[in-house]
């Protein structure tokens, strides 16, 4: 019996099949590797990092009135964002991966940076005047960060790998975290 193979990627806070979110036709198995689709991956979560996080930073800059110098995408791996007193915005290619209510915490977090480069009162009086539920979010993304699970599927049985921390353990290896292989014979 010939062997079938379906990945999934996450993709803001759902698991998806790849056909859906990138054309399956350019994966054919006679051509590329799973180096050379983790590639491609890594490409369309750059890609709509930068088109997210454009569209979301641009809602809330009007509610904070502030406006970043710029915008990046990184592949960091120890946070979801960063803002720097030359008021530009870093974000984790990534952040396309969570929900869209954690990636406007995200943004609005980074903004309010703009105001106050620390995490005091003022601060988070500020990210509360935009989003009076920032707690609950805060709370949400951080227990993604301290247990994020990625499951590989073989012939049905679950093996779960864990990392911490946005770090990757040696023997998960960054394939298993964005793409999710299920394998049946």
């Amino acid at each position: 019996m010939e062997e079938v193979r379906k990945q999934y990627i996450k993709y803001l806070g759902a698991i998806k099949p790849l056909e859906e979110v990138i054309p399956v036709d350019r994966f054919s198995e006679t051509r590329f590797s799973e180096t050379e689709i983790l590639d491609e991956v890594s490409k369309f979560y750059v890609k709509m990092s930068k088109q997210v996080t454009k569209e979301r930073t641009e809602i809330y800059q009007k509610l904070l009135g502030v406006t970043p110098r710029s915008i990046k995408i990184d592949k960091i791996c120890d946070r979801w964002g960063s803002c720097n007193t030359k008021r530009e915005i870093t974000y984790n290619y990534l952040i396309v991966t969570l929900p869209m209510e954690l990636i406007d915490y995200i943004v609005v977090h980074e903004l309010c940076h703009i105001y106050h480069m620390n995490h005091d009162r003022s601060f988070w009086r500020k990210v509360g005047s935009i989003m009076p539920d920032y707690k609950k979010r805060m709370k949400m993304l951080n227990s993604l960060i301290y247990t994020c699970t990625v499951i590989t599927v073989m012939m049905g049985n679950f093996h779960p790998l864990s990392w911490s921390r946005g770090v990757v353990t040696e023997e998960l290896g960054l394939w298993q975290l964005l793409i999710i292989t299920v394998s049946r014979q």
